[in-house]
């Protein structure tokens, strides 16, 4: 199969959907892969190691849609891409068209006989979805982050400093739920010694909580527990 990987058009995305590493893979197993043109130069690679790793590199995304059965790429479709769709050819990506459709996407991959095969929905046997996971420990990680900075004055917060400071009592997190993200943003509050409550709806995932992160409080959902808990 030829698989092509365009640059992300999408204003402000820096992501490339695959790796040298996973290129090198790919032609490994007889696919013939195409790289558009520093597609991975915000991320770091270089169109000298696609090719090392086997691809081919195309000038333009033109190029890429032109040529590619599969292309796969990071956000969903932007309007200059409509009209390099190809009939049959698959796109994968982010569409996530279950939270907020595009029409105008949604048409033209209907116009041009393009199949969309939405990366967020890829799932195991196990259940476990693989692309969702790292997603959200980057949302979860960056989430306690930001709540470092909007604790500030300046930012508008109380001015409370998110860390443990020696002979004072470490500041109280509330993470609403325990997924990934709830799990990441744990993880980088415990490491900043801050007293971790985390609420949980499900008892099965409550006792997970506790076997995986011993440091941090696991409490169940109650309308009257959370209130308290951010009345504190």
């Amino acid at each position: 199969m030829i698989i092509g990987c365009p640059k992300e058009m999408k204003a402000g995305e820096t992501r490339v959907a695959l790796t040298p590493e996973w290129t090198r893979t790919l032609v490994q197993d007889g696919h013939e892969v195409l790289i558009q043109k520093d597609a991975g130069a915000n991320c770091g690679f270089h169109d000298a190691d696609y090719i090392a790793a086997g691809a081919k590199i195309e000038e333009t995304i033109a190029d890429v849609y032109k040529k590619a059965e599969f292309v796969v790429k990071v956000k969903e479709l932007q309007a200059g891409e409509y009209d390099l769709l190809q009939k049959d050819q698959i796109v994968m990506a982010w569409f996530h068209l279950a939270e907020d459709v595009d029409h105008d996407m949604l048409h033209a991959m209907l116009d041009h006989g393009t199949v969309g095969l939405g990366m967020e929905l890829i799932k195991l046997p196990d259940g476990t979805r693989p692309t969702i996971k790292p997603m959200s420990e980057i949302a979860g990680s960056l989430a306690m982050l930001e709540a470092v900075k909007y604790g500030l004055v300046d930012r508008g917060g109380s001015g409370t400093l998110f860390r443990k400071l020696s002979g004072l009592p470490a500041p109280r997190v509330l993470i609403i739920g325990g997924g990934h993200a709830g799990v990441n943003a744990a993880e980088i509050a415990l490491g900043l010694g801050l007293r971790v409550t985390i609420v949980e709806n499900y008892w099965k995932r409550i006792a997970e909580l506790r076997y995986i992160l011993p440091g941090v409080e696991v409490i169940a959902w109650e309308d009257a527990t959370v209130k308290e808990y951010m009345a504190v």
